[in-house]
Protein backbone atom coordinates (compact mmCIF):
# COMPACT_ATOMS: atom_id res chain seq x y z
CA UNK A 1 0.00 0.00 0.00
CA UNK A 2 1.63 3.25 -0.84
CA UNK A 3 1.84 5.85 1.65
CA UNK A 4 -0.82 8.63 2.07
CA UNK A 5 0.90 11.16 0.29
CA UNK A 6 1.56 8.63 -2.87
CA UNK A 7 -2.34 7.14 -3.32
CA UNK A 8 -3.55 7.63 -7.00
CA UNK A 9 -7.06 9.01 -7.30
CA UNK A 10 -8.46 7.41 -10.33
CA UNK A 11 -12.64 7.49 -10.57
CA UNK A 12 -15.56 5.71 -10.62
CA UNK A 13 -19.09 7.16 -10.49
CA UNK A 14 -20.83 6.80 -7.36
CA UNK A 15 -24.13 7.13 -6.34
CA UNK A 16 -25.99 9.61 -4.06
CA UNK A 17 -28.96 9.44 -2.03
CA UNK A 18 -30.14 12.75 -1.11
CA UNK A 19 -29.63 15.94 -2.74
CA UNK A 20 -29.02 18.61 0.37
CA UNK A 21 -31.33 21.76 0.28
CA UNK A 22 -28.16 23.69 1.31
CA UNK A 23 -27.16 24.15 -2.18
CA UNK A 24 -30.41 24.75 -3.80
CA UNK A 25 -31.17 27.37 -6.14
CA UNK A 26 -32.27 29.56 -2.68
CA UNK A 27 -28.87 28.45 -0.99
CA UNK A 28 -27.57 30.75 1.67
CA UNK A 29 -23.90 30.86 2.45
CA UNK A 30 -23.16 30.15 5.85
CA UNK A 31 -19.77 29.99 7.66
CA UNK A 32 -20.02 28.93 11.57
CA UNK A 33 -17.77 27.53 13.06
CA UNK A 34 -16.97 26.56 16.91
CA UNK A 35 -15.86 23.86 19.24
CA UNK A 36 -18.58 21.74 19.47
CA UNK A 37 -20.80 22.80 16.21
CA UNK A 38 -20.43 23.68 12.56
CA UNK A 39 -22.56 24.87 9.59
CA UNK A 40 -20.34 26.10 6.85
CA UNK A 41 -22.39 26.28 3.01
CA UNK A 42 -20.52 27.11 -0.21
CA UNK A 43 -22.81 28.50 -3.07
CA UNK A 44 -21.93 28.31 -6.58
CA UNK A 45 -19.69 25.82 -6.43
CA UNK A 46 -19.55 24.41 -10.10
CA UNK A 47 -20.32 20.30 -10.43
CA UNK A 48 -17.77 20.28 -13.67
CA UNK A 49 -18.61 16.46 -15.07
CA UNK A 50 -14.97 14.91 -15.66
CA UNK A 51 -16.28 12.61 -18.06
CA UNK A 52 -15.83 14.69 -21.23
CA UNK A 53 -14.67 14.40 -24.63
CA UNK A 54 -11.34 15.88 -25.33
CA UNK A 55 -9.39 13.86 -22.55
CA UNK A 56 -7.91 10.39 -22.66
CA UNK A 57 -10.33 7.87 -22.38
CA UNK A 58 -13.24 10.47 -21.75
CA UNK A 59 -11.67 11.97 -18.53
CA UNK A 60 -12.16 8.04 -16.92
CA UNK A 61 -9.38 8.89 -14.53
CA UNK A 62 -9.31 13.00 -14.47
CA UNK A 63 -11.29 13.35 -10.90
CA UNK A 64 -8.50 15.09 -9.61
CA UNK A 65 -8.42 17.97 -11.79
CA UNK A 66 -12.02 18.12 -12.70
CA UNK A 67 -12.53 18.18 -8.93
CA UNK A 68 -9.89 21.16 -8.43
CA UNK A 69 -11.65 23.00 -11.50
CA UNK A 70 -14.57 23.32 -9.41
CA UNK A 71 -12.53 24.82 -6.75
CA UNK A 72 -10.37 27.45 -8.90
CA UNK A 73 -13.44 28.10 -11.04
CA UNK A 74 -15.69 29.19 -7.38
CA UNK A 75 -12.39 31.30 -6.21
CA UNK A 76 -12.70 32.88 -9.94
CA UNK A 77 -16.34 34.29 -9.24
CA UNK A 78 -15.60 34.93 -5.73
CA UNK A 79 -13.06 37.59 -5.47
CA UNK A 80 -10.08 36.26 -7.19
CA UNK A 81 -10.68 36.85 -11.23
CA UNK A 82 -7.18 36.22 -12.16
CA UNK A 83 -7.73 32.61 -11.07
CA UNK A 84 -8.27 31.36 -14.46
CA UNK A 85 -7.86 33.25 -17.62
CA UNK A 86 -11.32 34.33 -19.64
CA UNK A 87 -15.17 34.57 -18.31
CA UNK A 88 -16.48 31.38 -18.86
CA UNK A 89 -19.81 29.32 -17.32
CA UNK A 90 -18.37 26.12 -16.19
CA UNK A 91 -21.68 24.34 -16.41
CA UNK A 92 -22.14 25.37 -20.30
CA UNK A 93 -22.62 23.12 -22.49
CA UNK A 94 -22.30 25.30 -25.19
CA UNK A 95 -19.83 23.97 -27.49
CA UNK A 96 -17.17 26.47 -27.37
CA UNK A 97 -17.47 26.88 -23.68
CA UNK A 98 -17.31 23.21 -23.15
CA UNK A 99 -14.13 23.02 -25.12
CA UNK A 100 -12.32 25.84 -23.11
CA UNK A 101 -13.74 24.54 -19.77
CA UNK A 102 -12.30 20.75 -20.99
CA UNK A 103 -8.68 22.57 -22.19
CA UNK A 104 -8.63 24.09 -18.73
CA UNK A 105 -9.03 20.27 -17.32
CA UNK A 106 -6.15 18.81 -19.81
CA UNK A 107 -3.70 21.79 -18.79
CA UNK A 108 -4.17 21.32 -14.85
CA UNK A 109 -3.89 17.63 -15.17
CA UNK A 110 -0.81 18.08 -16.96
CA UNK A 111 0.64 19.92 -14.11
CA UNK A 112 -0.67 17.46 -11.53
CA UNK A 113 0.88 15.20 -13.79
CA UNK A 114 -2.21 12.62 -13.79
CA UNK A 115 -1.92 9.05 -15.99
CA UNK A 116 -3.94 6.22 -17.28
CA UNK A 117 -4.11 5.19 -13.56
CA UNK A 118 -5.24 8.65 -12.05
CA UNK A 119 -3.38 11.48 -10.25
CA UNK A 120 -1.24 10.76 -6.88
CA UNK A 121 -2.16 13.17 -4.31
CA UNK A 122 1.32 14.98 -4.27
CA UNK A 123 1.37 15.95 -7.51
CA UNK A 124 -1.75 17.36 -7.15
CA UNK A 125 -0.58 19.64 -4.34
CA UNK A 126 2.34 20.64 -6.35
CA UNK A 127 0.27 21.23 -9.86
CA UNK A 128 -2.20 23.43 -7.77
CA UNK A 129 0.63 25.50 -6.23
CA UNK A 130 2.03 25.57 -9.40
CA UNK A 131 -1.23 27.11 -10.79
CA UNK A 132 -2.00 29.19 -8.19
CA UNK A 133 1.91 30.61 -8.30
CA UNK A 134 1.64 31.68 -11.61
CA UNK A 135 -1.65 33.23 -10.87
CA UNK A 136 -0.44 35.86 -8.29
CA UNK A 137 -1.83 34.15 -5.78
CA UNK A 138 1.08 32.20 -4.07
CA UNK A 139 0.93 35.08 -1.51
CA UNK A 140 -2.60 34.14 -0.28
CA UNK A 141 -3.26 30.89 -1.29
CA UNK A 142 -1.56 27.84 -0.71
CA UNK A 143 -3.15 23.94 -0.84
CA UNK A 144 -1.91 20.94 1.21
CA UNK A 145 -2.77 17.53 1.81
CA UNK A 146 -4.71 17.29 5.41
CA UNK A 147 -5.42 13.53 6.43
CA UNK A 148 -8.67 13.26 7.91
CA UNK A 149 -8.23 8.89 8.32
CA UNK A 150 -7.64 9.46 12.42
CA UNK A 151 -9.06 12.41 12.89
CA UNK A 152 -12.39 11.46 15.30
CA UNK A 153 -14.20 14.78 13.70
CA UNK A 154 -13.59 15.09 10.41
CA UNK A 155 -16.75 16.93 9.31
CA UNK A 156 -15.66 20.08 11.03
CA UNK A 157 -12.35 19.84 9.70
CA UNK A 158 -14.28 20.17 6.28
CA UNK A 159 -16.02 23.15 8.05
CA UNK A 160 -12.57 24.69 9.23
CA UNK A 161 -10.96 24.59 5.57
CA UNK A 162 -14.02 25.83 3.82
CA UNK A 163 -14.56 28.66 6.40
CA UNK A 164 -10.94 29.35 5.49
CA UNK A 165 -8.65 32.02 8.43
CA UNK A 166 -9.35 35.75 6.66
CA UNK A 167 -11.45 34.26 3.53
CA UNK A 168 -13.05 31.21 2.41
CA UNK A 169 -11.32 28.31 1.49
CA UNK A 170 -12.03 25.20 -0.60
CA UNK A 171 -11.33 21.93 -0.48
CA UNK A 172 -11.11 18.50 -2.68
CA UNK A 173 -11.94 15.07 -0.72
CA UNK A 174 -10.20 11.88 -1.13
CA UNK A 175 -12.28 8.66 -0.67
CA UNK A 176 -11.00 5.30 -0.44
CA UNK A 177 -13.48 2.51 -1.94
CA UNK A 178 -13.48 -0.68 -0.07
CA UNK A 179 -14.74 -4.37 -1.33
CA UNK A 180 -14.98 -7.80 0.53
CA UNK A 181 -12.26 -6.47 2.06
CA UNK A 182 -9.56 -4.95 -0.06
CA UNK A 183 -9.04 -1.62 -1.16
CA UNK A 184 -10.26 -1.22 -4.82
CA UNK A 185 -9.59 2.19 -5.48
CA UNK A 186 -10.04 6.09 -4.73
CA UNK A 187 -11.58 9.03 -6.05
CA UNK A 188 -12.04 12.71 -5.40
CA UNK A 189 -14.60 14.97 -5.28
CA UNK A 190 -15.32 18.52 -4.20
CA UNK A 191 -16.69 19.70 -0.75
CA UNK A 192 -18.83 22.50 -0.83
CA UNK A 193 -20.60 21.87 3.01
CA UNK A 194 -20.61 20.66 6.26
CA UNK A 195 -23.06 20.75 8.95
CA UNK A 196 -22.76 18.86 12.68
CA UNK A 197 -22.23 18.53 16.29
CA UNK A 198 -19.64 16.86 18.32
CA UNK A 199 -21.45 13.68 19.51
CA UNK A 200 -24.49 14.28 17.46
CA UNK A 201 -25.18 13.59 13.41
CA UNK A 202 -22.03 14.84 10.85
CA UNK A 203 -23.39 15.52 7.57
CA UNK A 204 -20.86 16.51 4.19
CA UNK A 205 -22.13 17.71 1.13
CA UNK A 206 -20.20 17.12 -2.06
CA UNK A 207 -20.01 17.34 -5.81
CA UNK A 208 -18.73 14.15 -7.69
CA UNK A 209 -16.87 14.71 -10.81
CA UNK A 210 -17.92 11.13 -11.77
CA UNK A 211 -21.38 12.11 -11.75
CA UNK A 212 -22.48 10.80 -15.62
CA UNK A 213 -22.38 13.74 -18.11
CA UNK A 214 -24.03 13.42 -21.18
CA UNK A 215 -21.83 11.00 -23.30
CA UNK A 216 -18.53 13.58 -22.93
CA UNK A 217 -20.27 15.94 -25.27
CA UNK A 218 -22.45 18.46 -22.75
CA UNK A 219 -22.40 19.33 -19.22
CA UNK A 220 -24.63 17.76 -17.10
CA UNK A 221 -26.58 19.54 -14.58
CA UNK A 222 -25.21 20.54 -10.85
CA UNK A 223 -26.12 17.17 -8.64
CA UNK A 224 -25.53 18.14 -5.04
CA UNK A 225 -25.17 15.35 -2.35
CA UNK A 226 -25.25 15.08 0.99
CA UNK A 227 -24.04 11.97 3.01
CA UNK A 228 -23.72 11.03 6.76
CA UNK A 229 -20.54 10.42 8.15
CA UNK A 230 -20.51 7.17 9.89
CA UNK A 231 -18.39 4.43 11.41
CA UNK A 232 -15.39 5.07 12.02
CA UNK A 233 -12.05 2.84 10.51
CA UNK A 234 -8.66 3.70 12.14
CA UNK A 235 -6.17 4.18 9.15
CA UNK A 236 -9.51 4.33 6.63
CA UNK A 237 -11.65 7.20 7.59
CA UNK A 238 -15.67 7.46 8.33
CA UNK A 239 -17.37 5.79 6.51
CA UNK A 240 -19.41 7.61 3.89
CA UNK A 241 -23.34 6.08 4.00
CA UNK A 242 -25.10 5.60 1.22
CA UNK A 243 -21.76 6.51 -1.61
CA UNK A 244 -20.72 3.00 -3.36
CA UNK A 245 -22.13 0.89 -5.55
CA UNK A 246 -21.98 -3.16 -6.15
CA UNK A 247 -21.10 -3.90 -2.13
CA UNK A 248 -18.61 -1.32 -2.09
CA UNK A 249 -17.57 0.64 1.16
CA UNK A 250 -16.44 4.07 0.83
CA UNK A 251 -14.54 5.64 3.55
CA UNK A 252 -13.80 9.73 3.27
CA UNK A 253 -9.62 9.68 4.03
CA UNK A 254 -8.41 13.27 3.97
CA UNK A 255 -9.15 16.24 1.53
CA UNK A 256 -6.56 18.46 -0.69
CA UNK A 257 -7.37 22.38 1.02
CA UNK A 258 -7.21 25.46 -0.85
CA UNK A 259 -6.86 28.67 1.64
Amino acid sequence: MPTTAAVLLSSIALPGLSSSPAQAADCVPRSAVSTNAWNVVHCGVPDIDQHRNGLDATGEKYCVPTAAMNALFWFDKNGYPNMLSGNYDAMSSEPNTFSEVTRKIKSLAARMNTQDDGTIVSDAVNGLNSHIAEKGYSSRFQAKYRSVAYDPSPGRAVAVALAGDLNPGMAIGKVIRKKNGAVVGGHAVSLTASYGAVGGLSRITIHDPGTQGFGGNGQSPTIPLTYELGTFVPGLGHKIIGYGYNGESVYFQGMITIS
